[in-house]
């Protein structure tokens, strides 16, 4: 069995030789586990914009909290006035923002995050300072988490910051001044973490080929993915496709696109594709330059209109375009012995997860914008993709959980356990998926 995020942090503590530490995180999946198994090795703990924060995870962290939220954030009163009233717990609103999942969080309150967070570090326990070039020396450790060590002082831990793309380094310099920092990444973290489990999922995976045979790729030809995230779809189409099959690929987002690179080297397949930063509404290239183009699960966040355009554009005549959102307009399946109102809810279409953007496609009308993109030979291909593991669980819970009621959490609970004793637990999420052919010249 692979070990678990926490094990996997708690090995890079034991490595690194760290017994305690300040840790910084933003979402519960990283931190979780570990502050729940490990509380002694946590002196402190800075949430930063946490996003699927439950009053349940709340309950379980110990010690002293420094919390930053923004006046819009997706926490719910009741949870915030439990925040406030917690002991040992600082809390700091950012008026006005919204925090979302792609928010540049540090870069756009780099003074005000800073000077909290070190008033907060100054009032809590002090810990040893440690000898950065001692850290350094140990060398790298086998696993799905990566670290890069910084500064010199008392031992401050930091993971990702879901999708924001500079992730800390604005706040890096300043803190490297006063605290070896030590900076989390790698496919077991953040939101690399989610997009890798995802793009290993069976149900997902499965669904993503069948896309990829809409296209057929054949070799010699070249494609492109608008909105690689972290490559995974795209190490797979390499490991999948004849070795002359040229594969570029683009995201907005810097840090994925740094996760990209990395995990591609790491699976030696860096040759076989090209990572370029790109705007998928403003796509980095000369009109007709791709056989095929491919995009998943991009369009509910962008302008999918100007989107298309932009994929047919630099896609030649005569070769196909592919694409892949969620839906909200299809409903799910829950496997679990839940109360019928309950279960109803969380079952209806769009009833929690991500969303859409206020110009973003998630639902059927992604076959009209095909056509009315100009493609010809437009299929309509809407999928279930079913996940039934451990990890897929803990996937959907951090989705839902906050949305429950204390005495509905108790049910779920209760439901989880009889269906995973029984060996019947299961869900579903639907996707819709088209494709289409660039008309000749």
């Amino acid at each position: 069995m692979d070990p678990t995020v926490a094990d996997q942090l708690f090995q890079v503590f034991q490595h690194l030789g760290i017994k305690r530490a300040h840790l910084i995180a933003c979402l519960p999946q990283d931190f979780r586990a570990f502050g729940h198994r490990h509380s002694e090795a946590l002196a402190s703990l800075t949430l930063v914009c946490p996003f699927n924060l439950s009053q349940e995870t709340l309950n379980e962290m110990k010690g002293p909290l420094l919390l930053f939220t923004g006046e819009q954030a997706p926490l719910n009163a009741t949870l915030i006035q439990s925040i406030a009233h917690r002991p040992n717990t600082t809390l700091v609103t950012f008026p006005g923002y919204a925090c979302h999942l792609w928010s540049d969080f540090v870069a756009d309150w780099t003074q005000e995050i800073g000077a909290a967070l070190f008033d907060f570090l100054a009032s809590v326990e002090h810990l040893e300072p440690i000898d950065a070039m001692a850290l350094r020396e140990q060398g790298e450790l086998a696993g799905d988490i990566m670290y890069e060590i910084r500064g010199s002082g008392p031992p401050l831990v930091i993971m990702p910051l879901a999708l924001a793309p500079s992730q800390w380094n604005a706040l890096l310099p300043m803190l490297t001044e006063q605290y070896c920092t030590i900076t989390l990444t790698g496919k077991a973290l953040g939101f690399a973490a989610v997009l890798e489990r995802r793009g290993r999922t069976a149900g997902f995976l499965g669904a993503v080929q069948n896309l990829f045979n809409l296209i057929t790729p054949a070799p010699d030809e070249h494609i492109l993915d608008v909105g690689c995230g972290t490559g995974v779809l795209m190490r797979h189409l390499a490991q999948h496709t004849a070795a002359t099959t040229r594969i570029t690929a683009i995201d907005i987002n810097s840090y994925l696109l740094e996760e990209a690179q990395k995990l591609a080297k790491h699976e030696h397949l860096d040759h076989r594709i090209a990572f370029q930063e790109g705007n998928a509404e403003r796509i980095p290239f000369a009109d007709n330059t791709f056989d095929a183009t491919i995009s998943c699960t991009v369009l509910e966040e962008v302008d999918a209109d100007q989107a298309l355009a932009e994929m047919v554009r630099v896609t030649k005549p005569g070769g196909r375009v592919a694409v892949m959102v969620r839906s909200l307009d299809m409903q799910r399946f829950l496997n679990l012995p839940l109360p019928v109102e309950l279960k109803a809810r969380l079952e209806a279409p769009g009833g929690w997860g991500p969303g859409v953007g206020p110009k973003g496609c998630a639902d059927a009308s992604l076959y009209q914008r095909l056509q009315f993109a100009g493609l010809t030979d437009v299929k309509k291909l809407p999928q279930i993709a079913a996940y039934d593991d451990q990890e897929d669980l803990q996937n959907m819970e951090a989705n839902v959980l906050p949305l429950l009621a204390p005495v509905e959490t108790t049910e779920w609970r209760g439901a989880v356990a009889k269906a995973m004793s029984e060996g019947t637990y299961f869900h579903t999420l639907p996707f819709h998926c088209g494709s289409g052919t660039k008309p000749l010249e």
